[in-house]
C-alpha cells in the first residue's frame, strides 16, 4: 500500500452547536473545485430544509453539489426505498435500538423521507447498494474522489455510545487514514490507524457502513 494524498482544501470546522459536520464536509468538497462556488452553511441549511438541533442527511445536498460541477457516488447498504416506505421502523432495524433511537430523535423524518424519495429519482447520482470496504477508500482516493463517510465519533474518540459524524477523507498511507475532522473541536489533517478508523466506520455493525464520494468534473 503506497498511499495517496489529494489536494487539501483546508479544514472547515463544525458550527458551535456541533451539529453541522455535513455542512463542513460539503464546504471542503466544494473548495476542491478551485474557483467554483462554495455553499455557505445557511445555504446548505436551506437546501436541507434543516431544523435546529437535528442531524443533516445527504440526500438533498448530493443533488445540489452535482449541479455545481461534481460527480457524486453513494455506496451503502442503506435501503433508501425501504426507508421511504417504513421510516423510523427501518432505522431501528438497521442501527439497533440504541443507535436507532439516536438517529430518530435527531431526524426530521417527513422532510428526510421526502428528500430520499427525490434522491431515488435523480439519475445523475451513481448509487451502489452494498457494504463499502476499506479497499473502496483506497480505490476512490486513488481515482481522485474525496470521501465523506459516516462514522461513530464516540468510537473514533475511544468513548462509549453512538454519535453519527461525517469526516472528510483526502488521503491515506500504509499506516493511517488522513482526514479533516470538523469536530468539535476541529482536527486538521487527523491521522487514524486503519484498524481504529474501520472500527469507527463499522459501528454499531459493519453492515451500516456508508460513504458519499465527490470528484470535481
Amino acid at each position: 500500500m503506497s498511499g495517496t494524498h489529494l489536494y487539501d482544501p483546508g479544514c472547515v470546522g463544525n458550527a458551535s452547536d456541533g451539529m453541522s459536520c455535513m455542512h463542513a464536509c460539503i464546504q471542503m468538497v466544494m473548495r476542491t473545485r478551485q474557483g467554483g462556488r462554495v455553499f455557505s452553511f445557511d445555504e446548505i441549511n436551506t437546501i436541507l430544509r434543516r431544523k435546529p438541533g437535528l442531524y443533516s442527511w445527504s440526500y438533498a445536498i448530493a443533488d445540489a453539489v452535482s449541479q455545481q460541477g461534481f460527480s457524486v457516488r453513494s455506496v451503502s447498504t442503506f435501503a433508501t426505498q425501504r426507508f421511504v416506505m417504513e421510516g423510523a421502523a427501518y432505522l431501528r432495524e438497521r442501527y439497533g435500538l440504541e443507535a436507532g433511537a439516536v438517529q430518530i430523535a435527531h431526524t426530521d423524518l417527513p422532510t428526510v423521507v421526502d428528500d430520499a424519495r427525490k434522491f431515488l429519482e435523480n439519475s445523475s447520482i451513481e448509487r451502489q447498494e452494498r457494504v463499502p470496504e476499506m479497499e473502496d477508500l483506497c480505490r476512490l482516493l486513488d481515482e481522485g474522489w474525496y470521501v465523506v463517510p459516516l462514522v461513530n465519533s464516540k468510537r473514533l474518540n475511544d468513548q462509549d455510545g453512538y454519535s453519527g459524524h461525517f469526516v472528510f477523507v483526502y488521503g491515506y498511507d500504509a499506516s493511517d487514514v488522513i482526514f479533516h475532522d470538523p469536530g468539535l473541536p476541529p482536527l486538521v489533517s487527523r491521522r487514524t490507524s486503519w484498524d481504529a478508523f474501520e472500527q469507527a466506520w463499522s459501528s454499531p455493525t459493519k453492515s451500516v457502513r456508508s460513504l458519499m464520494a465527490y470528484r470535481p468534473r
